[in-house]
């Protein structure tokens, strides 16, 4: 009568350990969430932040660009002027588009952070689970096979 008492507990506490597991796969799938959204959080307001700071550079590398073609025209042609200003845009141009191509190949919406914790849990249930059967079917040494005894009563 003792075994079917601990036989409840150990699937008690077997359906404890599934139910808590279900919870913390909900906890982390709610922290990947929350990450995801810091990040596209931080996206926007970077994107929004570049968008503005783009506008406004726009207009002065406009007036400078007439400003430098103005003045070269002082002492070469004004067709040289405007050529010789476009080629160095151009190529200041160029070069940052590149430098910001490169810097966003880093960026990522997958949370790192969360999916880490999801396989160190998952690696801890795998271990838990294992060590726990291991544990249950050394349990009983003497309904084990080669014990010795067997399921009839000795009279």
């Amino acid at each position: 009568m003792a075994d079917v008492g601990k036989g409840k507990s150990i699937v008690r506490l077997g359906l404890e350990l599934v139910e808590e597991s279900i919870v913390l796969v909900f906890l982390e799938l709610k922290l990947a969430a929350v990450e995801i959204k810091r990040k596209v959080h931080a996206a926007e307001k970077g994107a929004v932040l570049i968008a503005a700071g783009a506008g406004l550079l726009l207009f002065a590398l406009i007036t400078l660009t007439g400003a430098a073609v103005a003045a070269l025209a002082t002492v070469l042609p004004l067709w040289l002027s405007a050529l010789i200003v476009t080629a160095v845009l151009a190529f200041f141009g160029i070069v940052f588009l590149f430098s910001g191509l490169g810097l966003l190949k880093d960026f990522s919406l997958v949370p790192a952070d969360t999916l880490q914790r999801i396989e160190v849990v998952a690696k801890k249930l795998k271990e838990a689970a294992h060590g726990r059967s291991v544990a249950v079917g050394s349990a009983h040494p003497m309904n084990a096979p080669g014990s010795g005894s067997d399921s009839t009563p000795h009279n």
